[in-house]
């Protein structure tokens, strides 16, 4: 195998994660879409060693909140 099959074997693989993490994003947003600020402040706060919800998961919250006008030090005051 040359250089260029390995390079776009290697291109193949990581389109195929991103593709696949943009997907896992775009189904939180919809699972979250109509949740209330508590809950989306729930989730934020929620242990990272809880299984409840994955770091995306809070991501996904997070930024939420801030498109509601939350900024990081309301969403750090404002633990549910």
């Amino acid at each position: 195998m040359g250089f260029w099959d390995k390079a776009w074997d290697i291109t193949k693989k990581v389109a195929a994660e991103v593709t696949d993490q943009a997907q896992e994003t775009n189904e939180n947003y919809k699972k979250l879409k109509g949740a209330s600020d508590k809950v989306l402040l729930e989730i934020v706060h929620t242990s990272s060693l809880s299984a409840k919800y994955d770091q995306k998961a809070k991501t996904v919250a997070r930024s939420m909140l801030k498109a509601r006008g939350y900024d990081d030090e309301k969403i750090r005051q404002n633990k549910a």
